[in-house]
């Protein structure tokens, strides 16, 4: 998206001789945000849980995640809920982020393009902790994630777009999203 837009700013400057001030490139890739890439969710009724979604869905991604996570501090435990397409290696999106995360959440995604829950935990069995949990759907895990997060804990919600669009669809429904998107 950045280099799309310093493209065309280099059109408007060379073809339509349009100056853009530096200063004003530099500040807006400064603010400019993505959705969905280390993106803080405010849930109400959580108890001071931290969501963070990322839509990492390769080694390149789970790598830069993990990087982020390092300097993001956390008082109580990190869990992540991680429901990925069935075109992804599962294996390289965990393994950066393996000594981070104290508990795993596997869920399934719909569709013939997703993992099943079992899929994805017989794919991933031997690289995580035993005490990982399995839950048919991204839903399914947030509510048990309610049940069992506390006060200081993060989640890390990671995986796909998909992923991230059933857990922001799922706090929607619930009328749980914080900030004034849904009261």
């Amino acid at each position: 998206n950045a280099a799309a837009v310093l493209q065309v700013i280099f059109l408007l400057t060379e073809f339509l001789h349009i100056q853009v001030d530096k200063r004003a490139i530099a500040k807006g890739l400064q603010q400019s945000v993505l959705p969905g890439r280390f993106q803080i969710l405010p849930v109400k009724n959580t108890d001071g849980v931290e969501h963070i979604l990322d839509v990492s869905h390769n080694e390149e991604g789970a790598s830069c995640l993990a990087d982020t996570l390092l300097s993001h501090p956390y008082h109580g435990k990190r869990y992540a809920l991680l429901a990925m397409l069935n075109d992804k290696d599962p294996a390289a999106v965990v393994k950066p982020l393996l000594s981070q995360i104290d508990h795993w959440i596997l869920a399934g995604l719909p569709g013939e393009r997703g993992y099943s829950a079992k899929s994805l935990y017989a794919i991933l069995a031997a690289l995580l902790p035993e005490n990982t949990s399995v839950y048919e759907s991204v839903e399914q895990a947030c509510r048990a994630l309610e049940q069992y997060t506390h006060d200081s804990d993060q989640v890390i919600i990671f995986g796909s777009f998909y992923t991230v669009e059933k857990l922001i669809t799922y706090y929607t429904t619930a009328s749980q999203i914080a900030n004034g998107a849904v009261d």
